[in-house]
């Protein structure tokens, strides 16, 4: 949830252990959801 936050523009702040980024595919796979919702141009 905080690194679609922060994709979107929003200050969520950094991730805190146990959070870490999710991997290049995970982001893509996000990416395309939130442009299918219409939520990310």
């Amino acid at each position: 949830v905080k690194w679609a936050m922060n994709r979107l523009g929003w200050n969520a702040g950094p991730l805190r252990l146990p959070l870490v980024e999710p991997s290049a595919a995970v982001q893509q796979s996000l990416e395309n959801e939130m442009k299918a919702y219409g939520v990310l141009k």
